[in-house]
């Protein structure tokens, strides 16, 4: 037992398990290829022509802001990924990956031992539970649109949490202390703000709270005061956000009896897709009052729970819900439980929370076969797509039948998005993959059935 405690805080174990989840991201990410909206975002929206250079990217994200949506940065990030080989934006998103894996790991070990178990539970929760795991993760414009804005959210909560856990806890937590250093930190809150709807609104309601509660109870008066600025810069971006014409079309109805009615529907959502977890937290809440957890965790994890219902409940005024908009709610939930875990591990209930562990572990290592044979599919299924068209061109052949690609999981990277339109080769994505492959028009077919 000692020497599985060692190992556990082994600091080499810890560099092994990060450096395993960063190859494991990186070879799925290098197995997706382009799909759907990336192509689009190949061409201007303001010329329709392909880009060819940085120059082209401002204007093009001019009429982006009001025919598509307000998201600028973002989609302008997934313009200048465009205009380099793939491998970069697989190589920086692995590496975004593993930022938010680490930063979920150091919030809810804050204070404690190292733990490499305690890193795995977090990346395990994650694999595990986020719905369209490939459409968020892998997906290039999905990815810098949702993973990326979360990874970014807690980089904006770094000096909120810091104030909270105190710069002792660990070295994730740093503050800006020079002048120079928070006038940055304040223009990133702003770009943070304008980067997600869902994402932007809920860190920026959870730096509120645990700044409110901070200067209240925790006696800091002094270091919170400039922590104010950082969040009104986020709510001045989320504001440029929401003025941007495009915006305005995917507003619900924001009737008070059309949001009353909505609220079933998305309490639907949550008791589907974050019933698990949020069963979790509630058990784990109640044993960690019962063991006496220290408050400053409990009121930690409860803080990121609320969190996670607002991102949920703030979908009311959405036209939809898609599944890639969930992601923050889980995450949140994750952390949540997560924060429990440290030092109810050392209590009587510690033998039940390693037997869920487990359990998670099981249901991980299945998920993980699951998951990556799912993309390996997709990843061959394209290369003998690509296959076709080599040989297309070759021939100097102005049309191609191509088959959509199937899958089988939400790890796919495919998972629910438009492929190929099978009936309409003028059609979005159609029209502009046939650009971008060099044909007059790409036709779609039912991979199961040819037709």
């Amino acid at each position: 037992m000692d020497k599985l405690k060692a190992w556990n805080a082994s600091s080499v174990t810890l560099r092994i398990a990060a450096g395993l989840s960063f190859l494991l991201f990186f070879l799925l990410n290098a197995m997706t290829p382009y799909i759907s909206d990336d192509f689009c975002y190949m061409f201007s929206f303001a010329t329709g022509e392909r880009l060819r250079g940085l120059g082209d990217i401002v204007p093009s994200m001019l009429n982006h802001a009001y025919t598509m949506n307000g998201r600028l940065l973002p989609h302008a990030l997934e313009q200048v990924f465009n205009l380099m080989p793939k491998t970069v934006f697989d190589l920086f998103n692995s590496g975004v990956f593993l930022w938010l894996m680490l930063s979920g790991y150091c919030v809810c070990n804050a204070g404690k031992q190292r733990s490499a178990l305690l890193y795995a539970v977090v990346v395990m929760c994650f694999w595990n539970f986020v719905p369209a795991f490939g459409q968020v993760c892998l997906w290039q414009v999905g990815a810098l649109n949702y993973l990326w804005a979360v990874a970014f959210g807690m980089f904006f909560l770094r000096p909120y949490l810091t104030l909270y856990f105190g710069p002792e806890s660990g070295s994730w937590f740093r503050m800006p202390g020079r002048w120079w250093q928070r006038l940055l930190f304040c223009a990133a809150a702003f770009l943070f703000g304008t980067w997600s709807e869902i994402t932007s609104f809920v860190a920026i309601l959870i730096a509120i709270g645990i700044l409110l509660y901070c200067m209240k109870n925790g006696g800091r008066k002094g270091q919170a005061r400039w922590l104010w600025l950082p969040i009104l810069a986020a709510v001045i971006g989320y504001a440029v956000l929401h003025s941007l014409p495009a915006e305005h079309t995917k507003q619900g109805g924001l009737e008070l009896v059309t949001l009353l009615r909505k609220i079933p529907d998305v309490t639907e959502v949550l008791e589907k897709d974050l019933g698990v977890l949020c069963t979790a937290w509630i058990v784990l809440m109640v044993l960690a009052v019962a063991r006496k957890v220290s408050f400053s965790r409990r009121f930690a994890s409860l803080g990121f729970a609320l969190g996670a219902l607002a991102s949920n409940y703030m979908l009311i005024v959405a036209v939809n819900y898609p599944h890639r908009c969930k992601i923050t709610a889980l995450y949140f939930l994750i952390l949540a439980c997560v924060m429990l875990l440290p030092e109810l591990l050392e209590t009587a209930s510690g033998l039940s929370c390693r037997a869920a562990v487990a359990v998670l572990s099981a249901a991980f290592a299945v998920n993980l076969i699951y998951g990556v044979g799912d993309v390996g599919s997709a990843w061959y299924q394209q290369r003998q797509r690509d296959a076709i068209i080599a040989r297309a061109l070759d021939a100097g052949e102005r049309e191609v039948t191509l088959s959509r690609i199937y899958y089988a999981t939400k790890y796919s990277p495919f998972f629910e998005s438009k492929d190929l339109d099978r009936f309409e080769p003028d059609n979005w994505p159609n029209s502009y993959m046939a650009d971008y492959y060099g044909f007059d028009r790409i036709y779609g077919t039912n991979p199961q059935t040819g037709e």
